[in-house]
């Protein structure tokens, strides 16, 4: 699992495939959608803010 502190001072979660080239890439859900975004729409990249949610949404090999 890697985590960055961001300018706001809390740690932020990330899913991401470790296969992908840049799993900090927004894009990904620009084309497809995701959660809050449909398909074809914006950048956006999702963080979480707990392991025990992220866990639950992936598995522990693709948590980044």
């Amino acid at each position: 699992m890697r985590s960055e502190l961001l300018s706001d001072g809390h740690e932020w979660l990330r899913i991401a495939d470790p296969g992908w080239r840049d799993p900090l890439d927004p894009t990904f859900a620009q084309r497809f959608g995701g959660r809050w975004n449909p398909p074809d729409s914006f950048p956006t990249l999702y963080f979480n803010d707990c392991l025990l949610y992220t866990s639950d949404a992936a598995d522990d090999d693709t948590i980044v």
